[in-house]
């Protein structure tokens, strides 16, 4: 369920799902009617239909998507270095309910680079389902091809789904530094474009972090990813050369734009973490150093 363009911060009414909190039930041998020890339904409580199961502890402590929107509006709304009246707000629901993702891009928050314009965005997930935890990440997204320019150092928060009265908190200063860093990618984007690289070296960095899948204590290859990745890397050099900056471009795209069976929310969600994992990783700074 897509609700594209919004105008405002305030959380769209499809997606405003309050949850109901259910007592589970059984009947014993004896058939007598007990209580399952913690564990909690969640409901849809316009609906009654039934989104997810959890501990008594997580359900207390359940934020609501309508208290999650709000604690990232207050967060907004306590700076004024942001134009908020100039914004795209899309929100998503997926998983009947058990899932909401948020993107606000600020369309006056904008910075060049060569041929592209990039516009700051703030990506956010949370889930009543427990399968995301809540989390939040600034990370700009480029016009031309609409990737999103994902960085570790612009991860700010996200909850443990085994910890969820440990709220987290969108402040001024976690927009100071994004706004700062974004000031900076012209900058970033300069000296990966200046960073000569080969096929051999781009594809072993792939098959090394973005490519790679961890299996019950064994590191393994997609041949997928990689196939899909090599179709996108041939596409940005051919636009701007053989160089990071291409490499990193490829990379993004692939998160962004993720094809294949699947949810394409959960695909980016995870897709995206592991772009910033890779741009953490000695592979990366090697390439780029060397």
């Amino acid at each position: 369920m897509n609700i594209p363009n919004q105008s405002q911060l305030e959380i769209s009414a499809q997606c405003d799902v309050q949850p109901a909190m259910m007592t589970l039930h059984y009947f014993d041998e004896g058939n007598t009617l007990c209580t399952v020890p913690d564990k909690t339904a969640i409901l849809d409580a316009e609906s009654r239909e039934y989104i997810s199961t959890m501990s008594n502890v997580s359900a207390n402590n359940l934020r609501t998507y309508r208290q999650f929107v709000d604690m990232l509006n207050e967060g907004l709304r306590s700076t004024d270095q942001l134009d908020l009246d100039n914004i795209e707000v899309n929100d998503v629901l997926t998983d009947n309910g058990g899932k909401f993702h948020r993107m606000v891009t600020f369309n006056n928050e904008t910075i060049k680079f060569n041929q592209d314009t990039i516009k700051l965005r703030l990506w956010c997930w949370t889930a009543y389902n427990l399968r995301w935890s809540e989390q939040f990440i600034f990370a700009p997204i480029i016009s031309y091809c609409l990737n999103g320019c994902f960085s570790a150092a612009w991860f700010i928060r996200s909850m443990s789904k085994k910890n969820w009265q440990n709220k987290a908190h969108l402040q001024s200063k976690d927009i100071t530094s994004a706004l700062s860093t974004f000031q900076a990618y012209p900058e970033w984007f300069e000296t990966m474009a200046k960073k000569q690289v080969n096929q051999v070296d781009v594809g072993l960095l792939f098959e090394q972090t973005l490519a790679k899948v961890d299996r019950d204590l064994v590191k393994t290859i997609s041949d997928y990813t990689l196939k899909e990745l090599d179709k996108h890397w041939g596409s940005y050099k051919r636009r701007y050369g053989s160089n990071m900056y291409a490499v990193y471009q490829t990379a993004t795209h692939w998160a962004t734009h993720p094809e294949g069976r699947g949810n394409p929310h959960n695909k980016l969600r995870t897709r995206s973490m592991k772009v910033t994992d890779m741009l953490g990783s000695q592979e990366w700074h090697t390439l780029l150093a060397a």
